[in-house]
């Protein structure tokens, strides 16, 4: 190999690792910068638009390249120390990144208060590991032009839904007058046994449905769903409609987007596809089959 084809692969070498250079946060998180944009750099307060791939060494965790749109988000009081969202105040629009998150950083903020239930190695949060998140950063907007502009998008998108109800409603000969909060509740059969209330652990059989007909969810014939009612362990349009609901009641709910998956819909993370898209009114049909004190139905 002649000199100059050495020198040549030495300098290419060492543009490659000059590009591909680690860099921390303030935190100490790893990122490595892949293109370095030109555009503005985001504040705390501002919202940021971006493409996003969060992803395990074997396995996509999410893809909103995948969504039809990119996601927004507002940089606020960062989740915790070491965060992908601390990590976006470093770049530019126009740059390309991948931050190194520790999953054990992670497990503690979504895992914290259930670690009996849910301990860490039987997670996709392995111990020691990092969850990365691939980032380009789209667009920086202040919190006032974000806000106008998204109060016209979800304006009419809000109306639309709300067109599709009336429709819904009428083909479908409802006769039920909806509560103060525009949730429809349709009895075929009233119950006799104990009524539920803030506290009790709820047990139903239930089939979420969108207005076409589409089933996007539903409890297995032989095993029941069960929740704590007031924990906010459900959409609050079950809170909400449930309160005094009896054993033995048979009911279908109608519930609007806003107190269902709302404009950020319900995404399946196998395939990154909408079960439930943005502005989506939800039916669901319930059978309440127990109503039970929490020290009773935990034993």
């Amino acid at each position: 190999m002649n000199k100059l084809l050495i020198l040549l692969l030495i300098v290419s070498v060492a543009f490659a690792c000059q590009n591909s250079k680690e860099h921390y946060t303030s935190s100490g998180m790893k990122y490595i910068l892949h293109t370095a944009g030109t555009g503005k750099q985001p504040a705390i307060g501002d919202y940021v638009t971006i493409d996003l791939v969060c992803h395990t060494q074997d396995t996509v965790l999410l893809d909103t390249r995948k969504f039809g749109s990119p996601y927004r988000l507002r940089l606020e009081k960062l989740p915790f120390a070491g965060c992908y969202e601390e990590g976006l105040s470093y770049l530019k629009v126009g740059d390309s990144a991948t931050f190194y998150v520790s999953a054990d950083s992670l497990y503690k903020q979504l895992f914290g208060g259930l670690s009996d239930s849910f301990p860490q190695e039987k997670t996709f949060l392995k111990k020691g590991s990092f969850v990365l998140y691939d980032v380009k950063l789209l667009q920086v907007q202040d919190y006032v032009t974000a806000e106008q502009e998204m109060e016209m998008k979800y304006s009419k998108l809000e109306k639309q839904e709300k067109k599709f109800l009336e429709e819904f409603i009428q083909r479908n000969k409802i006769s039920a007058i909806p509560d103060s909060s525009g949730i429809y509740t349709i009895y075929s059969q009233h119950g006799t046994g104990a009524i539920a209330d803030t506290g009790k652990v709820l047990t139903l059989f239930f089939r979420g449905r969108l207005l076409d007909g589409k089933v996007f969810m539903a409890s297995p014939k032989d095993k029941p769903y069960q929740f704590v009612l007031g924990r906010k362990e459900v959409i609050e349009g079950w809170e909400h409609a449930l309160h005094q609901v009896r054993v033995g009641d048979r009911l279908t709910l109608i519930v609007p987007s806003r107190y269902g998956y709302g404009q950020q819909g319900l995404m399946n993370n196998s395939d990154q596809q909408f079960l439930v898209p943005p502005y989506s009114t939800l039916i669901f049909d319930i059978v309440v089959a127990g109503v039970d004190d929490l020290s009773t139905a935990s034993k």
